[in-house]
């Protein structure tokens, strides 16, 4: 059981074992929030894309921009 102590949370009766785990335990909860984060800041720079593309076309429609100056503002 001792192999699985550090996902189950049980103490193996080793103080050292069970501090391995410990840090174990957190660096997977770390791993975890890095990718959630990772799939947020996607969801964030994906949104605001977007709204770049919706703004450079009404300014396109409205006569503020010219399509041929659209790189620049990229």
């Amino acid at each position: 059981m001792s192999d699985y102590s550090f996902i189950l949370g049980v103490s193996s009766g080793n103080h050292k074992v069970d501090e391995l785990n410990g840090i174990l335990r957190e660096q997977h909860a770390l791993k975890r929030a890095i990718k959630e984060s990772e799939k947020e800041k996607k969801k964030v720079n994906a949104f605001l894309d977007q709204t770049i593309l919706d703004l450079r076309q009404r300014l396109y429609e409205n006569g503020l921009l010219q399509k041929k100056y659209w790189r620049e503002y990229s």
